[in-house]
């Protein structure tokens, strides 16, 4: 499937888009370690409560019909804005690609048994693909798929770089760094940074960053 293919298919994606920015932002503020100041957090709150206050009179004080259909069209008009500004801020992503192009699925030889081209993605979920479980690099071909949960780990890219993340799986996830022998365990929820050569396990089975 080519560049152009990926990038019209996840252009269309809305669902998925929403749900990478946040897993996007979630990335930036750890990187950063960005913190909501006290006079972002009151600005903010100010905000939800002026528009639930304006819903409240629009819906339940006001008595024009005509204020309340312009108020759902104006409120539809926004979401798809919203919804567009998010579209973008994903997609932007994949003008820029870090060193690390590649997925691939090693045996327990080292023989390369799928390669996974990730150069066009920003997201990518690993697990097992099922009708319950939407994945992007799916694993049941492994031979230790039995240990692998639907939804095992994500990968996400954020300011310039790759970041694995365990979202819960039963197994657990692993990553040994380029040229050393011991592997550390993947808390989960926390970003780790990934570096070409880096090996990923996923309970048992191995992925090659490259």
């Amino acid at each position: 499937m080519g560049v152009l293919t990926i990038r019209i298919l996840e252009a269309i994606n809305l669902p998925r888009h929403i749900k990478r920015y946040f897993l996007i932002r979630k990335i930036e503020r750890y990187t950063q370690k960005q913190k909501l100041s006290f006079l972002n957090f009151l600005i903010n709150l100010l905000i939800l409560a002026a528009c639930f206050g304006t819903y409240y009179y629009i819906f339940f004080v006001n008595t024009n019909s005509d204020i309340k259909v312009w108020s759902i069209v104006a409120g539809g008009l926004l979401l798809l804005v919203y919804l567009i500004r998010i579209s973008v801020f994903v997609l932007r992503y994949q003008d820029k690609r870090p060193g690390i192009t590649q997925l691939v699925l090693q045996d327990d030889e080292g023989r390369n048994v799928r390669v996974w081209d990730i150069k066009a993605r920003t997201s990518l979920i690993i697990g097992k693909g099922s009708k319950d479980a939407d994945v992007d690099i799916d694993l049941t071909i492994s031979e230790y798929a039995s240990l692998i949960s639907k939804q095992h780990a994500v990968l996400n890219y954020a300011g310039n770089n790759w970041y694995i993340e365990d979202i819960g799986s039963t197994n657990g996830s692993g990553l040994r760094r380029k040229n050393e022998r011991s592997k550390i365990k993947i808390e989960t929820g926390k970003p780790y940074k990934l570096n070409s050569g880096d090996m990923i396990y996923i309970a048992n089975t191995k992925l090659l960053v490259k």
